[in-house]
């Protein structure tokens, strides 16, 4: 008989020797890998990616787009991520990388202008790449996480059937800032 065994983020080097190994062992394995993007909530602890710096910058008057502006930015609200994991837990059959995002990533400028709307605040001045390259430079950081598009569709989950309570980005942002 044998013994079942789930890996989540099996995809790697430690992933594949744990693979190879536990089914010289006599298991079976289950790999599942979940490729998160930037989660929020309405309580404390992930709404910070909130706070610091989006909300911030918002509430004093640098809301603008980072950049172009024109960088996908991928998201997920918590309640979903929650629920795709018991998702994947349920579908005993379903295994290998899913991506956690919402289906519909925005634009740079499409975050900031959802988070001024909603915060009230009409103006929004903008950070040009060089000013955000900058203030990286001072801060010992890169500004990849801003300029840099991060455009991912959760496509595997959808085939799968999951489906998702927040698709879109203004329906999460006000359901986070008006519980917070």
């Amino acid at each position: 008989m044998l013994k079942k065994v789930v890996l989540a983020g099996g995809t790697g080097f430690v992933g594949q020797y744990f693979e190879k190994h536990s089914r010289n062992l006599g298991y079976e394995v289950r790999i599942i890998s979940r490729q998160t993007h930037t989660g929020w909530e309405d309580k404390e602890g992930i709404r910070e990616t909130i706070d610091h710096p989006y909300r911030n910058l918002v509430k004093f008057g640098m809301g603008g787009h980072q950049g172009s502006g024109n960088q996908k930015f991928s998201w997920i609200h918590i309640e979903d991520l929650f629920n795709i994991v018991l998702f994947l837990r349920k579908n005993q059959e379903l295994c290998g990388v899913f991506n956690c995002s919402s289906p519909h990533p925005v634009t740079n400028r499409e975050l900031m202008a959802h988070l001024r709307k909603l915060m009230n605040i009409r103006i929004g001045l903008p950070c040009p790449t060089p000013m955000l390259k900058m203030g990286a430079f001072f801060m010992g950081t890169e500004t990849e996480l801003i300029v840099k598009s991060r455009w991912v569709i959760p496509e595997r989950l959808e085939k799968a059937g999951y489906a998702f309570k927040f698709h879109h980005l203004d329906e999460a942002l006000e359901q986070i800032l008006m519980n917070s």
